[in-house]
């Protein structure tokens, strides 16, 4: 569970701009208002909320966000941004199409989970419970798992799963060391690699082509947590002006 904070880029930057943008209110009626967070030295420069019963509009500068999977009927005080992944299930899937883009990062991280996963799943199969290993054995292997890279060599993944007695792990590191070093150069190649080696991947993910692995690296774009992080900072200031 993520916030906004933590899921956007220059925060310190950001909130400092807004610094001396100015926040207002109009209510409607008990369904539709308008919030908006504007450059008071720039009057076109400004990201403005719509509320209209369970959707929510928020566009302006930074593109278009759109929420049509709300169960509630939001203010600015109440969006979850203390919860990005709660908060982006209620994006309109559309949407949600057109803030998606591939991240390096994002993908060498979801890699690394999924790892963290198939090891797992793979020990589980033979009997074998993560939490049972030796505590010197759990520590290398947790260390071993959030650390990996394209940089691990075949001899170092040979050294660990002697040195740990976890000789059944060797082909899955090998693999996940394929695809590590596949992921740098952009989405397309990224997809193309587990493409072709579906039936590779079959060995260590019963779910083939249908795995998460496919949809590693695929992240809302930081203008989604941008308008968000408007949002809030807007909050601030209406609360402010109440105190």
């Amino acid at each position: 569970m993520k916030s906004v904070t933590q899921k956007l880029h220059n925060v310190v930057h950001y909130r400092e701009e807004f610094k001396n943008w100015i926040a207002t209110e109009m209510i409607i009626n008990e369904t539709q208002a308008i919030w908006s967070l504007q450059n008071p030295l720039i009057k076109t420069q400004r990201i403005t909320m719509y509320r209209d019963n369970y959707k929510v509009f928020i566009y302006g500068d930074y593109g278009t966000v759109i929420f049509d999977q709300m169960t509630w009927i939001a203010t600015p005080h109440d969006l979850r941004y203390d919860d990005m992944g709660y908060q982006s299930e209620k994006l309109d899937p559309n949407n949600r199409k057109n803030l998606t883009v591939f991240d390096q990062t994002e993908c060498i991280e979801d890699i690394v989970y999924w790892l963290y996963i198939a090891v797992r799943n793979l020990l589980s199969d033979q009997d074998i419970e993560m939490h049972k290993l030796a505590p010197d054995v759990q520590t290398n292997l947790t260390y071993f798992i959030e650390h990996y890279n394209e940089n691990n060599t075949e001899d170092d993944i040979n050294e660990f799963c002697e040195t740990n007695q976890l000789e059944e792990l060797k082909d899955l590191f090998i693999f996940a060391k394929e695809h590590l070093s596949q992921y740098v150069e952009d989405e397309e190649d990224y997809v193309d690699f587990l493409t072709r080696h579906t039936s590779h991947l079959e060995e260590f993910d019963r779910l083939g082509n249908q795995s998460d692995l496919f949809n590693a690296g695929q992240t809302l774009n930081q203008n989604y947590y941008l308008n968000l992080f408007a949002m809030q900072i807007c909050s601030e200031k209406l609360n402010q002006k109440e105190n």
